[in-house]
């Protein structure tokens, strides 16, 4: 179980390295942050690997516990479930929020608890693949 926290919070880390070079330091943005970013709405997109045959039981409990989770913070609008036919091992999460500041002001203990209590419930292996970010684009 820690060694799928540790795994989970390199990626997370690794995302958000690359989320910031690419926002901040890309020549594209010349340093700023676009205002879509700021005040429009933000996709957070997230691939789960897990055993197929424990998919169903992943998103049982996901629903359970990470989804009452993200509802109670502002600026959550909702979470939809995608699944690749063709990947059966895949769960992919489609977070929508308000905006990416009210999003990031989700304190990084509280999604800790959240995880060990996940992580507790669903006491098998699965992996955090890909986490992307995702906003409007700008007119």
């Amino acid at each position: 179980m820690r060694h799928r926290l540790l795994s989970g919070l390199l990626v997370g880390l690794v995302a958000c390295l690359w989320s910031w070079q690419t926002v901040w330091v890309s020549p594209a943005y010349a340093g700023t942050v676009p205002s879509s970013l700021q005040s429009g709405m933000v996709i957070e997109w997230l691939k789960i690997r897990v055993a197929p045959e424990q998919r169903n039981l992943y998103l049982e409990t996901d629903a359970k516990i990470w989804t009452p989770a993200l509802q109670q913070y502002p600026g959550f609008i909702d979470k939809a479930v995608w699944l690749d036919p063709a990947e059966p091992a895949e769960i992919v999460f489609v977070i929508r929020w308000e905006t990416r500041s009210q999003w990031k002001s989700i304190p990084v203990e509280a999604l800790d608890r959240v995880t060990q209590a996940f992580d507790q419930a669903f006491a098998l292996d699965y992996e955090l693949v890909e986490e992307k970010e995702y906003c409007p684009q700008e007119d």
